[in-house]
């Protein structure tokens, strides 16, 4: 069967003779794709690859090339659109933890107040990134978690590896025509398209040119279990991860505004004996209080109830500064801690002639990354308080 001689269209013009190598290595660098007509002497016409078993039993058999994988073989069934869903699945959430621990701290100043939204980032982020580092690892390894739990491999058509530059263009196009570029509602439309061609026994557009195959050898019971419970696992724990790490959304109940706050921070609200309210900001490190009280005063005097209790430590500076146009003050102290020393800046403005705000920063002299961190909730926090009169 070998020694059938092809012939393939350019055009109206038939190249040849070939034979099924010539063909299989001109699928493997591209020149011909699936839908590609052939012939060959007895047939009443021309055909597409994809339709001539024959041509792909032929380009299927001799030696394998070097850097094939002998678990490899033609004879396994191609992989189902389920499995390869589940796979991607997997696969996107074993990458989801790591990138989003490492992109969370670079991320807090620019997420959306929405929760929504919050996702919609996260989305947009974790696909085409973990689509990214899946390049060595299969470049490497030849599989990833998802595809070795599911027992689904990607070759070329001669059964080797597919190259580091050919992966990532594969997951490049993954990423246009599988995910839809992960905008809402174009992804939902490629991704269901993409199924529906895959569950048809055609090629998705990624593997198409050049040529590649995804076979998928039967696995058992227990190792679909394994896989499921694998999955669940990745999704819990990226729920945790979240939960800990992922910025919070925090509407001041009196203003109605709101602020993002980075996680790990706790809040409590306490009543305060002025009739007013204090919401305490803290994390592992540092601390920021926001508070309201109601009192009959003057900016003033009450910056000078302020600089009077000795819980805030010893009186650095006092600085007379404009919030939006109107007067506010500024009270620095320094105080130490169980052996730590801490600045403690206190803002403090009116707003009508009852309504004081006062916004207090407590953070470690020595801690660069943590006393940014509280500045910037403090700012995140003061944004939605009420303009001074």
């Amino acid at each position: 069967m070998s020694d059938i001689e092809w012939f393939y269209g350019e055009g109206s013009d038939r190249k040849g003779p070939h034979t099924a190598a010539d063909l299989k290595a001109l699928l493997a660098d591209g020149a011909l794709t699936l839908s590609s007509l052939v012939w060959r002497k007895g047939m009443d016409g021309m055909g597409p690859i994809s339709d001539i078993a024959e041509l792909q039993k032929s380009m299927a058999a001799g030696d394998r090339p070097e850097g094939a994988v002998e678990e490899f073989e033609y004879s396994t069934p191609e992989a189902g659109a389920w499995s390869r869903f589940w796979a991607r699945n997997i696969d996107i959430a074993f990458w989801a933890i790591p990138i989003y621990l490492f992109l969370t701290p670079f991320l807090i100043p620019l997420y959306p107040q929405s929760e929504f939204l919050q996702g919609m980032v996260n989305t947009a982020l974790i696909v085409p990134l973990g689509l990214l580092l899946e390049v060595p690892l299969m470049a490497l390894t030849g599989s990833t978690l998802g595809k070795w739990l599911l027992g689904i491999k990607v070759r070329r058509l001669d059964g080797g590896k597919i190259s580091a530059r050919g992966l990532l263009r594969r997951n490049f196009l993954i990423w246009i025509y599988g995910f839809g570029l992960t905008i809402p509602v174009v992804g939902l439309v490629r991704g269901v398209l993409s199924f529906g061609r895959a569950n048809s026994g055609k090629r998705c557009p990624w593997d198409e040119q050049p040529l590649y195959v995804v076979r998928q050898k039967p696995i058992g019971w227990v190792r679909r279990i394994f896989a499921v419970l694998a999955l669940g696992l990745m999704v819990f724990a990226g729920d945790v991860a979240t939960a800990i790490w992922q910025p919070s959304l925090w509407t001041n109940p009196i203003t109605g505004r709101q602020a993002t706050l980075p996680a790990g921070w706790s809040l409590e609200v306490i009543e305060a004996d002025s009739g007013g309210q204090e919401f305490e900001f803290a994390s592992d490190k540092a601390a920021v209080y926001l508070q309201r009280d109601v009192m009959d005063s003057e900016l003033a005097f009450y910056a000078d109830r302020m600089e009077d209790r000795e819980e805030w430590g010893d009186l650095r500076d006092r600085k007379e500064v404009t919030r939006n146009g109107v007067p506010a003050i500024i009270l620095l102290f320094r105080k130490t801690n169980d052996g730590i020393r801490y600045d403690v800046e206190i803002k403090v403005w009116q707003v009508g002639k009852r309504d004081f705000w006062r916004l207090t920063q407590i953070k470690p002299v020595k801690d660069a990354p943590a006393r940014k961190e509280a500045e910037a909730v403090a700012a995140a926090l003061e944004g939605t308080a009420p303009p001074g009169r």
